[in-house]
């Protein structure tokens, strides 16, 4: 089986044992309070997220991966290579497809 890590929205979390897939978030501020540490935390408690949010002020992952828009969502194959990016909502039939 191909293990797949996605970088995914809340609406798109979930972890799938038959794919091996696993859900990370990364944070990257699109405004200056939306960077605060403490808010992220009760962010991330508000909304229940369970999976880990990794907290990207910097943007330096925007940056290598390119990205042009909010959410976007990465799919990575099981050698952790590039292999599937959304861009926007939606899309979720499209994700299933790619991580089975």
């Amino acid at each position: 089986m191909t293990k797949a890590l996605t970088a995914a929205t809340t609406s798109d979390h979930r972890t799938d044992v038959t794919a091996n897939a696993t859900t990370v978030g990364i944070h990257t501020p699109c405004r200056p309070e939306s960077a605060d540490e403490a808010e992220l935390e009760a962010a991330i408690k508000r909304l229940g997220i369970e999976y880990p949010v990794m907290s990207d002020p910097e943007g330096e992952a925007w940056q290598f991966y390119g990205a042009a828009g909010y959410p976007t969502r990465y799919l990575f194959n099981g050698d952790f290579r590039l292999a599937d990016v959304h861009e926007g909502e939606g899309a979720y039939d499209e994700t299933e497809r790619a991580i089975q």
